[in-house]
């Protein structure tokens, strides 16, 4: 109510109690007039006759104290933490004071609830960017047992300052959300995919599985062939993953830490070289792993989830196309399981040769299986040597069938 609809009121509650002294009208009278209870005119004509008109302003309905309220030193530390960090929410505040007691100097702990309303106060709130599942829409989460039992691997593009693109390539834990590795290139091959899985196994161990989306970098299933990082990978003994094609919700963990960098980056100047953009990314990574308190962590960071493994140092196994098979080699493509067909029966290769083409020789019951000129196994091969190939029939020529003499007939 502003100030004049305010005096407006006092100047009726003023008169009807005058009305009253004068015994011009009954309290339940005056009452009636203003829509109040009896009671209520009774207190306005008892404070008009003590203290006249000003005895009629409304007064203020605030406690005359407030023994729970936060003091005024903890609400300012609370917007300091979020000064420090602009894109954390009341929830993450919370678990960064409860992980840093000495900011409170003794004081309890506030809820978030608290925390969003001091930042409401503040003018510090942010809006909800999380939207709820849709109506029959049902979220199922996973989440590997543990460390390195499982990384997702994915990339994102940068614009530059001035224009060009820059790519960053991601390695996170999906247990702990660590993330391992964020590196900037001017662009994404799976050469360079492999080089970064490489140097990171050697300085935090092997993954059991690794989990990406359908991109050439990582696999050629989708154009029907195999590029390098999974020929290596699997000849690492590492399994693979990819994503259904246009389902990110698969890579799910991959893409919400995409989103926090980004939210990240845009608080920082613009870089405009690649080694700019990598110097960002590495005080980022820092933050968010031994700082930034993680919802599915309970307000753990993922610095104290995550366990290293033993590094590796990883061989330089090539599996790339084989160049020189035997002449009389028969040629089959494996599948991405390393399995091929071979007269209507599959046969079963290591899961390093997925992908890739092999040469067989069928000798007698053995079938010798080729990787270029090198023989890497052998099959028992039911029913024993094949049929000999049969001379063509050219066509207006009849075949002569040898006869047999008169001995050799049943």
């Amino acid at each position: 109510m502003g100030p004049v609809g305010m005096w407006d009121v006092v100047d009726v509650r003023a008169n009807l109690a005058d009305l009253v002294l004068r015994r011009e009208l009954t309290c339940a009278e005056a009452a009636a007039c203003l829509g109040v209870c009896r009671q209520t005119m009774q207190r306005y004509v008892s404070r008009y006759r003590d203290a006249g008109v000003a005895g009629l302003v409304p007064h203020s309905r605030r406690p005359l104290s407030s023994p729970s309220m936060l003091p005024q030193w903890v609400e300012d530390e609370i917007i300091r933490v979020r000064k420090e960090h602009p894109r954390w929410g009341a929830r993450k505040i919370r678990w960064l004071l409860r992980a840093e007691p000495d900011r409170l100097d003794g004081c309890s702990l506030p809820a978030a609830s608290t925390i969003h309303q001091v930042l409401i106060r503040h003018g510090e709130a942010l809006g909800a960017r999380v939207a709820a599942p849709s109506a029959g829409q049902v979220w199922r989460r996973f989440r590997a047992r543990a460390p390195n039992l499982l990384w997702q691997v994915d990339a994102w593009a940068y614009a530059l300052d001035g224009g060009p693109l820059a790519w960053v390539l991601d390695i996170l834990d999906d247990h702990s959300r660590y993330l391992i590795a964020s590196r900037a290139m001017e662009t994404v091959s799976t050469e360079l995919a492999w080089q970064l899985l490489v140097d990171t196994v050697a300085a935090v161990g092997l993954p059991a599985r690794i989990l990406t989306d359908n991109d050439m970098a990582f696999t050629g299933r989708t154009r029907d062939a195999t590029v390098k990082f999974e020929r290596q990978a699997r000849a690492a003994g590492i399994g693979l993953s990819h994503g259904r094609a246009w389902h990110p919700q698969t890579q799910g963990k991959a893409e919400r830490s995409h989103g926090t960098v980004q939210d990240w980056l845009e608080d920082e100047p613009a870089a405009a070289t690649v080694a700019a953009l990598q110097a960002l990314l590495d005080r980022h990574r820092d933050e968010y792993n031994h700082a930034r308190p993680h919802d599915e962590l309970d307000g753990d960071v993922p610095a104290r989830v995550y366990r290293r493994g033993t590094p590796v140092l990883l061989p330089r196994v090539e599996l790339d196309p084989a160049e020189a098979f035997p002449a009389d080699a028969v040629l089959r493509h494996t599948d991405h399981g390393g399995a091929f067909s071979y007269r209507n029966r599959s046969y079963q290769l290591s899961s390093r040769f997925a992908g890739v083409q092999v040469g067989l020789i069928h000798h007698g019951a053995r079938l010798h299986v080729y990787y270029g000129a090198a023989e890497i196994t052998t099959f028992i091969v039911p029913g024993g040597a094949p049929s000999p190939p049969r001379a063509p029939r050219r066509e207006g020529v009849k075949v002569q069938r040898p006869q047999r003499s008169e001995d050799e007939r049943p």
